[in-house]
């Protein structure tokens, strides 16, 4: 007999606990102009390549038994890469194409440059939410060989009442995290028992 399952339901739920959903609520830096906010501090936040086409697994720590550490596929002719962990940093930003609070993945040089400006004579800030706008320019989004070009706002600005209250009532970014690993731990130990 056949287990009842209704992916519909089972995904509404998910995410409403993960604070966010698949109808574009995850911040996707595309080719040419990105403007966003960024709103919250970044959790640094590694993934394992798997091949390009293929969903790179969040690692959960090599202390807590991510099993794509060390893994080597003879067969596979990147199998080397899945070694490494792909670093990035998961916050909350404002995107400025619709104006909605999203879930993103910010690239190492991308936070790197946001740490730049907090440290500037013009546009140093020291709190969070970022006082300004900053458009990201990708060349070559979608591939290793992206290039990221950064420009912020001249122009300073609080949030709207209504931006402050849909980030108040997201999941606070730490928590959001964890249970991103979790639930990749979670699946992991489903997959070993099968």
């Amino acid at each position: 007999m056949s287990e009842k399952f209704k992916f519909d339901e089972s995904l509404k739920d998910d995410e409403k606990k993960f604070g966010f959903s698949s109808k574009g609520e995850t911040f996707k830096i595309a080719e040419g102009d990105n403007k966003f906010r960024v709103l919250t501090k970044g959790i640094c936040l590694a993934s394992h390549f798997q091949g390009k086409g293929q969903k790179s697994p969040i690692c959960y720590g090599q202390d807590k038994g991510c099993q794509y550490h060390g893994y080597f596929d003879p067969a596979n002719p990147q199998a080397g890469e899945h070694q490494k962990a792909n670093l990035k940093w998961a916050m909350y930003v404002i995107d400025r194409k619709d104006n909605k609070i999203k879930l993103a993945f910010m690239p190492h040089t991308v936070i790197k440059a946001v740490a730049e400006y907090q440290k500037s004579e013009d546009y140093s800030f020291d709190g969070l939410p970022m006082p300004y706008d900053i458009t990201l320019k990708a060349k070559g989004a979608g591939t290793k060989e992206v290039e990221y070009t950064l420009m912020p706002s001249p122009k300073q600005s609080e949030l709207t009442e209504q931006e402050a209250s849909d980030l108040e009532a997201k999941m606070p970014i730490d928590q959001l995290v964890e249970k991103l690993k979790n639930k990749q731990m979670s699946a992991d130990s489903s997959n070993d028992d099968e």
